[in-house]
């Protein structure tokens, strides 16, 4: 591939793979980095992108804003040496595999805007150098119901990314309750659940999530009283929690206090 690329400088051609668009080589001359973001008419599956072992001592793969398919195949999950998979606005599809908790060097891993569907596998829990996982759909998502088809519950094998600082899982189908086990994510800054089918009530232990700035819990199934605890969030700059079940806002004058004002708990 490549002749029909909006970029493709070197592709095709003779030149070394180290002055192909997109390819950073190490110093072995192995390929570490494969950048080909936002290139138009980039496609095809990426099990053929991936089948010919090029890319096995890849640190940074990157095909973000592209039209790649297919699903996320061995050809992926084997890629052990991978700190950055970026996938998201592409058209892969299918499951998350049990096999993900393969890539136990991960840093970044963006699944968002594409067709991947079903739940959060518990093998997740073997990410833990993870520093920021998106499963999300964007606001101007293409898809027929503008979410993500991420399903079922959040694992609470979630608690075992102790390196998570940002957690993006707004606009899919997840479900059930928030586990406790959430509140072990002390360097989580960020925290996205909006536009969920999330139910049950607010666990108390994410007030002891001292890191958090960012919680948006609203347009969910939440509801019961807001945990006077969420009180104590000394870092917490927005708390969004409008169109829930019946949630009690009996913490909002802890909040107001602290410079928080009423329309961030509700805004219309």
């Amino acid at each position: 591939g490549g002749d029909e690329w909006s970029r493709r400088s070197g592709w095709l051609t003779s030149k070394p793979v180290t002055r192909w668009q997109g390819v950073v080589c190490d110093g072995r001359g192995l390929l570490s980095r494969l950048n080909l973001e936002r290139i138009a008419k980039l496609d095809g599956d990426l099990s053929h992108v991936l089948g010919r072992g090029l890319l096995r001592f890849c640190q940074q793969l990157c095909l973000f804003n592209t039209n790649v398919s297919g699903h996320l195949s061995p050809g992926v999950t084997s890629l052990t040496n991978l700190r950055l998979l970026r996938l998201n606005k592409t058209r892969i599809n299918g499951p998350i595999p049990p096999e993900i908790g393969n890539l136990v060097n991960l840093v970044e891993l963006w699944l968002s805007d594409t067709n991947v569907s079903g739940p959060i596998p518990r093998e997740i829990r073997h990410l833990i150098h993870l520093e920021r996982l998106g499963l999300s759909a964007s606001e101007h998502n293409q898809s027929t119901t503008g979410r993500m088809g991420i399903n079922g519950s959040i694992p609470p094998e979630i608690g075992e990314l102790r390196s998570l600082k940002k957690l993006w899982l707004q606009r899919t189908r997840i479900s059930g309750p928030i586990p406790p086990e959430i509140a072990k994510l002390q360097n989580l800054t960020h925290l996205y659940l909006f536009a969920t089918d999330i139910s049950g009530s607010i666990p108390k232990e994410i007030g002891n999530m001292e890191s958090l700035q960012y919680l948006h819990l609203e347009q969910t199934d939440l509801s019961g009283p807001i945990p006077p605890q969420i009180g104590g969030l000394k870092n917490l700059e927005e708390l969004y929690l409008s169109e829930t079940c019946t949630l009690v806002a009996a913490v909002a004058v802890d909040l107001v206090g602290r410079g928080f004002s009423q329309p961030l708990l509700s805004p219309s």
